[in-house]
């Protein structure tokens, strides 16, 4: 002590943290190698669809002229009910196929011009058949401002509005389903479009509306069994509005 001086005094602690920032390394590492082992599946499935499509087109392609070929009604109910099936695993792949483009960002959207109306008509025109014998009212509402000609990419724009209009036949067992085109607003970079598909079917618990977008993920895991699906089709379509600077909601 000095008197009418005043002396500070410094405190060090030193602590060795090479434990924490070891493990905080291997969680990075693990991390990392997790990301690209995920990135690796998307590319092999992406690099995958025109092997695994070509053969599944293959079958069906055959079994389509075999139905032609002079055979008895046991016969062709059989062939029928091959075709049936060898549809489903195709549309399960295609739904696996797109999601791993997606995931590994080999998707890439081809803007066209192309008659909106007609598109949206034609994707809603898929499921006629499907409404029609189980008694359902199927309509499509077009605003009037609703342009004819738009440049997008009308292969993926169908996908989204098939996916949506499939997803309310199948799971509305009476009722109507009701697809809304309409124009929200014209802006000089282009149109802000709105579609909406309403059903009257069996509805989305509230506690599974937040995650119905979701990858691999049914409002009711008992409807797998019941109605069938891979759990990507939502998922693939919000992804695809993405793609498209647009937004999917419920």
């Amino acid at each position: 002590h000095f008197e009418g001086e005043r002396v500070a005094m410094i405190l060090g602690i030193a602590r060795d943290i090479t434990d924490r920032k070891r493990a905080e390394m291997n969680l990075r590492a693990a991390k990392e190698a997790a990301e690209a082992a995920n990135q690796a599946k998307s590319e092999f499935l992406a690099n995958m669809s025109h092997e695994i499509r070509t053969p599944m087109n293959g079958v069906l392609g055959m079994l389509s002229i075999l139905t032609d070929s002079g055979l008895t009604e046991e016969q062709r109910s059989l062939v029928g009910t091959a075709y049936t099936s060898g549809e489903a695993l195709l549309n399960i792949l295609n739904d696996i196929i797109d999601f791993s483009k997606i995931e590994a960002g080999k998707l890439e959207l081809e803007y066209t011009d192309f008659d909106l109306h007609q598109a949206v008509e034609d994707a809603v025109g898929l499921f006629a058949e499907t409404a029609h014998t189980k008694g359902l009212e199927l309509s499509i509402l077009i605003d009037h401002d609703v342009p004819d000609w738009i440049s997008a990419d009308p292969t993926r724009l169908r996908q989204v509005v098939a996916n949506l209009v499939g997803n309310a036949v199948k799971f509305t067992s009476e009722g109507e389903v009701i697809a809304r085109l309409s124009c929200q607003r014209q802006t000089e970079q282009g149109y802000r479009m709105r579609c909406s598909v309403q059903d009257t079917g069996v509805g989305i618990a509230p506690d599974a509306q937040a995650h119905i977008f979701d990858s691999f993920t049914q409002a009711d895991g008992s409807t797998t069994r019941l109605f069938g699906g891979t759990g990507l089709g939502l998922a693939i379509c919000r992804q695809l509005v993405d793609l498209m600077g647009g937004e999917i909601g419920l």
